[in-house]
């Protein structure tokens, strides 16, 4: 084309912008079109505070320390200190041609060949530090049962989580961060049937029938807390106090059977830990963010029980949501609270102190009748009874704050503390919520609270007091004497010192086996059942006596203040030759001398 073309060509182009502009500019758009305009390309355009870049499928949760979290693509939790291009790519699930298209990396003749890894890790940086720092360990909720701030049920069940609509029903939506929390994905758990409460509610009376063919001590009481055990187990993380169980009993009594039954119940290996073998390091790490339930078998008393009283210790704090700390990577502490319902079987229950028999209901089982029959239901049919439970418990959980407290009203009247009214007022009140259609069964639940009276499940269960129990091994700790080679213990020294037991050859008369008496920290202040027992605070003999025990190191001291009639002796005493402080208190008060049922015979 010429140089006088081109000028032609430019003139008739000049003419037509000269014409539309003679015809008239267009209509002005109104405001309001205008603002819609602009708010459709800020969505389109203008990435949201907190994210990476505009519809990320990446959410930024927050960040601790120099460590960046993420939910990745599928909705697991990512923890990142170093942004490399393997581990970015990892969190983008693999989607190189998003990547490319955001942060582009091209090569001298302008193709994309990749992307930026520099601008992809800032980016991402800068998303999680918008977003603020973050304790994950108090944010994220694995698998199980939750309650959001209004008090409802959240039910993560993996793949799926369930809460409740606007209007009260069902609401399925994806694991993700749901409010100020974390639900990652998980592999699908089991999930509460869809159907009516009344079709849902027979499931729980035909458990609990099943359950009843056992030969439990107590018969059907304790078919019933077994019952809310399992139910407790479903929901424990909504829970403000979720029961220990311990099932015990000997051979061929059906532990092995029960505990197949509850673990298919529960949805098997999806809806319940089972173990024969665990460390409180292994179940911490395991149940550290999840409220499935855990079941610990062949739990059995041993010479050495301190691995099980670690692992006992541990349920004692899932009970009341206690917070553990423990150190982390770069000596950064820890904590996390442990939301879960354990359940231990045993052949014996081995010795466990005051603070976990009141936290645990042991269910005792007797030997089956002959010819009783397993229960032959295929897996079917018990993951759909679980289901129905499941479904009950989510549709009756509105009633369920008036029907614990109906239930903990009546413990407390038989004499329970708080702590026994949290233990078996949850286990019958769950059992009714998922039993009953009306309200809490009335005379029949001042029945069961009767039969669970605190007098009587301290002497079930043989729970003691602390100081009896100090007083009973001191009682039965021999005395380093041999005479006619025989070896009395310390009870029998201090009933022949007070004049209560005959004197003998072997312990030499009531003045005889003081002075032996205080050769150890010990001696008798009186006569029959006005003697007192005197005790040093520290002596060399008593620690003998109390070593490897709680008691150790003076704390015996503690211990024996809570004795009625207990009081300090304002003057010290020199025992063998040895100065020491002094306590007293009266010698019945131990038992020692007419122990009653629930006082532990000290000799």
């Amino acid at each position: 084309m010429t140089q006088r073309d081109d000028k032609g060509e430019g003139k008739r182009k000049f003419e037509v912008i000269k014409g539309s502009l003679e015809s008239g500019a267009p209509e002005p758009k109104p405001d309001s079109v205008k603002k819609a305009s602009a708010n459709k390309r800020s969505k389109r355009t203008k990435r949201a505070h907190g994210e990476s870049f505009v519809n990320c499928p990446v959410t930024a949760i927050g960040r601790s320390g120099d460590v960046c979290i993420y939910l990745d693509t599928l909705n697991q939790p990512m923890f990142v200190e170093n942004h490399t291009k393997d581990k970015i790519r990892l969190i983008f699930g693999g989607r190189l041609d998003l990547l490319q298209k955001i942060w582009p990396s091209k090569d001298k003749f302008g193709n994309v060949n990749g992307f930026k890894q520099e601008a992809a890790a800032a980016a991402m940086q800068l998303a999680c530090t918008e977003v603020g720092i973050v304790n994950i360990d108090q944010r994220i909720r694995e698998t199980g049962t939750w309650l959001d701030e209004n008090g409802d049920l959240i039910w993560h069940c993996g793949d799926q989580v369930l809460t409740r609509g606007e209007r009260g029903g069902d609401s399925w939506i994806p694991p993700g961060l749901i409010g100020p929390h974390v639900y990652p994905a998980k592999p699908p758990a089991p999930r509460p049937a869809e159907c009516s409460l009344e079709d849902a509610r027979p499931a729980a009376a035909e458990l609990l029938s099943y359950l009843e063919a056992w030969s439990w001590k107590r018969g059907a009481l304790d078919a019933r807390l077994a019952l809310g055990w399992i139910c407790c187990a479903i929901v424990g993380g909504a829970l403000d106090w979720r029961p220990m169980g311990w099932i015990t009993g000997d051979a061929a009594t059906g532990k092995s059977t029960l505990q197949s039954l509850v673990s298919k119940v529960l949805g098997g290996e999806a809806g319940m830990v089972t173990a024969s073998d665990a460390t409180e390091a292994g179940l911490r790490q395991l149940m550290m963010h999840s409220t499935m339930p855990v079941w610990l078998d062949e739990a059995e008393a041993e010479d050495d029980n301190r691995q099980l009283l670690i692992v006992v210790k541990l349920a004692r704090q899932s009970a009341s949501s206690g917070t553990v700390v423990r150190g982390g990577a770069e000596h950064r502490g820890q904590t996390f609270t442990i939301r879960t319902a354990m359940m231990f079987s045993s052949i014996l229950v081995p010795p466990l102190p005051d603070q976990d028999l009141s936290r645990i209901a042991v269910l005792k089982l007797q030997r089956l009748a002959p010819g009783s029959e397993r229960p032959n239901q295929p897996l079917s049919y018990w993951k759909g009874l679980g289901a129905k439970l499941r479904r009950a418990i989510w549709l009756s959980w509105g009633d369920w704050p008036d029907v614990l407290e109906h239930y903990r009203a009546h413990l407390i009247e038989a004499g329970h503390n708080d702590r026994g009214a949290d233990q078996y007022g949850t286990l019958l009140a769950m059992a009714d919520l998922v039993l009953s259609g009306d309200e809490p069964f009335g005379d029949m639940t001042a029945e069961l609270a009767g039969q669970l009276a605190a007098d009587v499940v301290d002497a079930e269960i043989g729970k003691s007091h602390d100081w009896q129990r100090c007083s009973t091994h001191l009682f039965s700790q021999k005395m380093d004497v041999h005479r006619g080679g025989a070896q009395a213990n310390v009870g029998e020294y201090i009933l022949v010192a007070a004049g209560i037991a005959e004197s003998s050859d072997e312990l030499g008369g009531d003045k005889a086996a003081n002075k032996m008496l205080r050769r150890v920290g010990l001696c008798i202040e009186g006569r029959g059942e006005h003697a007192k027992l005197q005790v040093a605070n520290r002596h060399s003999g008593l620690e003998r006596f109390f070593d490897g025990t709680s008691w150790a190191g003076g704390v015996h001291r503690q211990a024996v203040e809570r004795i009625d009639g207990w009081r300090a002796c304002a003057k010290g005493k020199t025992w063998g030759g040895v100065a020491c402080r002094i306590s007293e208190f009266p010698l019945r008060e131990t038992g020692i001398l007419d122990p009653d049922p629930h006082t532990p015979s000290s000799i």
